[in-house]
């Protein structure tokens, strides 16, 4: 939620949606009211709340998404399978069931913090192991920290596969 005003600039367009569980929008009315407020102060971020439930597909725009719950620490969090692409981050554990629903995929984006253990995060050999039960045809590491190295000495030790992800790349799903 801490990088929500952030969204300010793409507001200028209109109302950004944001899809979220029934706990994250209660959260976000909470610490975010000024948000939701009947008389709204210039620049505030304007945002239309779309509740999902995390059993089931939504569709923006005719596309399925597909939540996929997995924990952060603790902390009950959603990944999304697009078509054949799936998007992780802040997964420290997914549970059989919900791994089920990324089976068939030709792209799959994953957190991998680092290689030393966090309580919340994947760790770099976590992330390869589920990419080895999931056999994706290509993995992107994202959400790197400064311990995992540089670029091109992650990318010389990881499996032809998988590519440590980098700001604005673009990956192209067939």
């Amino acid at each position: 939620m801490g990088g929500i005003d952030d969204l300010r600039p793409f507001c200028a367009q209109g109302k950004i949606n944001l899809y979220v569980s029934e706990k994250v929008e209660q959260a976000l009315r909470k610490r975010l009211d000024y948000c939701f407020a009947d008389r709204l102060y210039p620049g505030v971020p304007q945002l239309e709340l779309k509740v999902i439930d995390d059993t089931r597909p939504f569709y923006i725009k005719g596309l399925e998404i597909i939540p996929v719950r997995v924990l952060h620490g603790k902390l009950p969090i959603h990944g999304f399978r697009i078509g054949r692409m799936a998007y992780i981050t802040d997964i420290k554990y997914i549970d059989e069931e919900e791994q089920s629903k990324l089976e068939n995929l030709d792209v799959l984006i994953i957190s991998a913090l680092r290689d030393r253990e966090h309580f919340a995060h994947f760790t770099i050999s976590e992330a390869l192991h589920l990419i080895e039960e999931l056999k994706p045809r290509e993995a992107y590491l994202t959400h790197l920290c400064h311990e995992a190295g540089r670029h091109k000495e992650l990318e010389n030790r990881l499996p032809d596969n998988v590519h440590p992800a980098y700001d604005g790349e673009v990956i192209t799903v067939r």
